[in-house]
């Protein structure tokens, strides 16, 4: 059973993801850029899956909504 530090871990690794994702990898004309982009969009999307089923949802639609760009 995961303890608390855990899921505070959880949410700041899923903050650094946040931060440091290329939010408009779909755009790149170069392969490898886009697929690094497409694997930290999965990577980000399974963290706030995981903090979602362990009540953490909001705190997870905060830290997502202040690092995408907005209009996206």
């Amino acid at each position: 059973m995961a303890v608390e530090s855990d899921f505070i871990q959880l949410l700041h690794d899923f903050k650094e993801a946040c931060r440091g994702h290329d939010w408009f990898y779909q755009y790149s004309d170069d392969h490898s850029v886009w697929q690094k982009g497409s694997k930290q969009s999965a990577n980000i999307n399974a963290m706030f899956k995981e903090l979602k089923e362990h009540g953490l949802g909001t705190e997870a639609d905060k830290i997502y909504d202040e690092h995408r760009p907005r209009n996206f």
